[in-house]
């Protein structure tokens, strides 16, 4: 990220959301994983969307593994200064590990809030989205945390 990045939120999109209702969740053998599914940058418009996928899995470990919650989401983002923070290579515009980080560090804590209003009432209620180093979703570290 090269200096200053002037942006604004343009949307936040709920792609898909799952959650299976269960009250007996075990949140000892409950695996949490996230994994950055896409980021693309349109240069015509001036903005940034990336993708991210949350999924709880309970009893992650064993052969009865069973996903309980799958969270889909899009957020976008307007960048007044595109030009000064994106190259474009080969037809794409080439995102720097900074400002992906950057972002990624408003989207993280912004699906945790998203998934304790939707979770609220349910097994999940208390399961809270870990801080989740936005290093690790850039690198595609999808391990259960």
């Amino acid at each position: 990220m090269k200096g200053q990045i002037d942006f604004r939120i343009d949307s936040i999109r709920d792609i898909e959301f799952f959650l299976h209702a269960s009250d007996t969740i075990n949140l000892a053998q409950l695996g949490i994983q996230v994994e950055g599914k896409d980021m693309v940058a349109y240069g015509d418009s001036k903005t940034v969307t990336l993708t991210t996928e949350v999924k709880y899995v309970q009893n992650y470990e064993t052969e009865n593994a069973e996903l309980v919650l799958r969270y889909l989401n899009e957020m976008t983002f307007y960048i007044d200064n595109f030009d000064e923070n994106f190259r474009l290579e080969n037809g794409k515009y080439i995102f720097d590990r900074d400002l992906a980080r950057f972002l990624l560090d408003i989207i993280t804590p912004t699906i945790r809030g998203i998934l304790f209003t939707k979770t609220a009432g349910t097994g999940l209620a208390k399961c809270y989205l870990p801080v989740i180093p936005a290093d690790q979703i850039i690198d595609g570290a999808s391990e259960t945390i």
